[in-house]
């Protein structure tokens, strides 16, 4: 009977291994808005992810001094302290203004909302160092999610290009295809009506990851188009249902009235480009080539499709049942 046991013991055990060596690496190069915070544990939830170590951009949603620090005490609340976070201090390698000020502020402060303090340190090393070290390290090739400028990415792979090798994937959050942009007031003296702030603010960085040859999923602004309603329909169900600390970080950030009075509208797009990663059939995917935009004016930073262009696949549509029902199956974990 023991010996029995023994065997059910070691082939339970043998299932977890096998369960873990499925799991995908994956590293984020990070942004440090509040929707990676929800697409971080919104990953970590569905428990296909090894998430082996967060890097931030230091030109991105959050300042540098804020981002890391706020995704370490982020992780504290949600169980998760261990998972080493860096930043960087590195310029653009084409800098062309910044995300406004407002919308900054929020990142920087998350809404407001207090997070426990994390004693673990920012990683002595800059991102670009880390990201490369910690690829480097791995057996296994990594996917890496991309969620605001490419200055990292790029800078890495100047750095060492063997990295290459050991990427499996790269998922991207940038640019709009068949929408208008995100650009607000006046950028060197032009309105662009058609570029996205994470390839604008450094368009040499994104051509160059684009021209790696790296396989590349592009989930573009054009998605949040439909999930309009997501907002609206999460609020409503969490406001009347238990909820715990993942549902309470989500549910603090869509409250109205705090909505209202902030200005500030809150983005799934991380969540998006997570769903797509752990599903390629969250929506229809195109694979289609394209051109971003170097020449300084009104289409600087610009996606375009062009047959002459880098072949990408391109998430073109989001089902939104899908996304929500899985959104909202993973929150209540």
């Amino acid at each position: 009977m023991r010996l029995f046991f023994l065997l059910i013991s070691a082939f339970c055990v043998s299932l977890i291994q096998t369960t873990e060596e499925e799991k995908i690496p994956l590293i984020i190069d990070s942004d440090a808005g509040i929707d990676d915070m929800i697409g971080i544990k919104y990953l970590l939830n569905s428990g296909r992810i090894n998430l082996l170590a967060i890097t931030t951009t230091s030109n991105g949603m959050s300042h540098y001094r804020y981002g890391a620090r706020n995704l370490l005490n982020f992780l504290k609340l949600i169980g998760n302290p261990d998972i080493p976070v860096a930043k960087s201090k590195k310029y653009p390698m084409s800098p062309n203004g910044r995300y406004p000020t407002s919308w900054r502020e929020k990142a920087d402060f998350v809404n407001n909302i207090k997070l426990p303090y994390n004693i673990e340190e920012v990683n002595d090393l800059d991102s670009v160092d880390f990201l490369i070290e910690t690829i480097k390290a791995q057996d296994k090739k990594v996917t890496i999610l991309c969620t605001g400028p490419l200055t990292n990415l790029a800078l890495a792979l100047i750095k060492e290009p063997y990295i290459k090798k050991k990427i499996e994937k790269v998922y991207v959050i940038g640019g709009a295809i068949n929408v208008r942009g995100n650009l607000v007031g006046k950028h060197n003296g032009y309105m662009n009506r058609f570029a996205e702030y994470n390839f604008f603010l450094d368009t040499k960085a994104a051509n160059i990851v684009f021209h790696s040859n790296l396989p590349i999923t592009l989930v573009p602004i054009d998605t949040l188009a439909f999930i309009r309603a997501l907002p609206v329909e999460l609020y409503r169900n969490l406001v009347k249902s238990d909820r715990n600390i993942f549902s309470e970080f989500v549910f603090k950030n869509l409250n109205p009235l705090e909505l209202f009075k902030r200005g500030y509208e809150p983005s799934f797009w991380t969540v998006v480009a997570a769903a797509f990663l752990l599903d390629n059939h969250t929506g229809n995917i195109l694979n289609v080539s394209v051109d971003i935009n170097q020449d300084l004016g009104p289409y600087y930073g610009m996606v375009t499709i062009n047959r002459l262009g880098v072949p990408v696949d391109i998430c073109v549509s989001v089902n939104y049942s899908k996304l929500y029902n899985s959104l909202l199956s993973e929150m209540t974990r």
